[in-house]
């Protein structure tokens, strides 16, 4: 028969490249998000320790300042300079790296959704109609004729982008 139903599988199950990919961007995340969190924390626990309020703003500048020259003195040393324009900005660069990890991990959850069936089609172009119509019957197992029902069909016909389609839905068509 040249329809088949492969059967009810994650939606990664039926994109196995998808979760292929998936597998070579987790090791990143694993390590990038807990270390981009780690810096965020550390950059605001800085910057909590930079907010100085009025009225004593000039004289806390003056002794930091005076501080910080005889730091120089003793040590012979380069001054450090603190910025907090500039800690402030690689907060936001650090937050936006963040969301990129965190709609990754969304799309991570996706590719676990089960209920997909998947059915394959191979055969001539003017007997798809009918063939497939053969395999599909009343819609996917278990459903009820009343029953909302999505699908996606993939059909090509020069031979690379079968073969395209069947390797990236892990089936041969």
């Amino acid at each position: 028969m040249p329809g088949a139903y492969i059967g009810s599988q994650t939606l990664g199950g039926c994109l196995p490249l998808a979760l292929t990919a998936e597998a070579n961007i987790a090791g990143s995340v694993g390590i990038g998000a807990p270390e981009i969190s780690g810096k965020i924390a550390g950059l605001l626990n800085v910057q909590g320790a930079l907010t100085i309020a009025p009225p004593s703003l000039q004289a806390t500048i003056d002794g930091v300042a005076a501080v910080g020259l005889q730091l120089q003195a003793a040590f012979n040393g380069p001054t450090v300079t603190l910025q907090v324009g500039a800690i402030a900005a690689l907060l936001v660069q650090l937050n936006i790296q963040l969301g990129q990890l965190n709609a990754y991990l969304a799309f991570d959850m996706q590719l676990g959704t089960p209920g997909v069936h998947m059915y394959t089609y191979s055969g001539r172009a003017d007997r798809f109609g009918s063939d497939l119509a053969t395999v599909i019957g009343a819609g996917p197992p278990g459903a009820l004729p009343a029953d909302q029902t999505g699908a996606v069909v993939l059909a090509a016909v020069a031979p690379q982008a079968r073969l395209a389609i069947g390797a990236f839905c892990g089936v041969s068509i």
